[in-house]
């Protein structure tokens, strides 16, 4: 898959990233949420393919007829324009105003008193970022994977947000080489928490494709790979925006199968429950699905 099918980096350029933090930096997000209903129409008009990829998931795998499928892909943009200025909001450090309920965040805490570093494994649903702002702990450094193409300022921005719920968070970048898979097999080596979204492949060389709602989609292998040849635990950690500023969300772990021998067929298997638990996120959540290319296209 070619990676001109998505960029990687949050639009508005630095100047408009930055007047954004500091709007947002003491004012209620909901106020800037009015500036959406003007800025949706040319974002659509001038994102054709954006828009039919979303509109080919509402129409073809979620199955809506054609007149939901276009109504639910303009909710689905206008949706996805609120979480944008909810992360500004969180970034920008005003989380207060925020409600979030995680529901097996014991589970995350149990993994936090092990001594083995963990995988925690999200998607581009939801607003999954916010879980980087919440599940505050101290015992083990934080690494979050970061797209290189983002700009200096979001960076800057995210990496100090994390620290502030784990002093010794850091950013590890993806570029064009996979010099990053040698980075968090570093991290993990060393009991540290690796956090990152699974559902995109990033240049990654490695991929697996798999039945996702009905028609076969590739899927990253190497982050699953690194888990099952180092034997560390995967949690798949989905949030999700409800009414207002609240959000829930959960947390699950993946099970490795003891009568799987081979290291690749294990990666498999923890990337076919992945899927599973992504796929059932988006059926109940279907105005959340934020990836805006042709996410089912075959890679060459």
């Amino acid at each position: 898959m070619a990676k001109a099918n998505w960029s990687g980096k949050t639009g508005g350029g630095s100047f408009g990233q930055k007047a954004l933090f500091k709007i947002l930096r003491s004012v209620d997000v909901r106020f800037a949420y009015i500036v959406l209903y003007l800025v949706i129409p040319f974002s659509i008009a001038f994102r054709p393919k954006q828009f039919r990829a979303i509109y080919y998931m509402q129409r073809k795998r979620l199955h809506r007829n054609p007149i939901m499928a276009f109504v639910q892909t303009i909710r689905n943009f206008l949706l996805f324009g609120k979480v944008v200025l909810d992360k500004f909001a969180m970034f920008a450090g005003n989380t207060a105003q925020f409600k979030v309920n995680v529901s097996g965040q014991d589970l995350f805490s149990q993994m936090l008193n092990r001594e083995c570093g963990f995988i925690t494994a999200g998607a581009h649903v939801g607003n999954f970022e916010i879980a980087g702002c919440t599940l505050q702990q101290y015992s083990k450094k934080f690494n979050f994977i970061s797209w290189g193409g983002e700009s200096k300022e979001m960076i800057s921005h995210r990496l100090e947000a994390f620290k502030k719920v784990n002093p010794d968070a850091n950013l590890i970048t993806i570029g064009d080489d996979i010099s990053y898979l040698f980075d968090i097999k570093s991290a993990i080596d060393k009991g540290e928490t690796i956090i990152t979204s699974c559902d995109r492949l990033c240049g990654s060389p490695k991929h697996y494709d798999v039945d996702f709602l009905g028609e076969k989609a590739p899927f990253p292998l190497g982050l699953f790979l690194i888990a099952t040849k180092l034997k560390v635990p995967v949690l798949v950690v989905h949030i999700f925006k409800y009414r207002g500023l609240r959000y829930e969300g959960f947390v699950k772990e993946l099970k490795y199968d003891p009568s799987i021998k081979s290291d690749a067929e294990q990666a498999k298997s923890l990337v076919r429950q992945y899927v599973e638990i992504l796929e059932d996120s988006v059926v109940k959540h279907p105005l959340q699905w934020f990836n805006y290319y042709n996410f089912w296209q075959p890679v060459v």
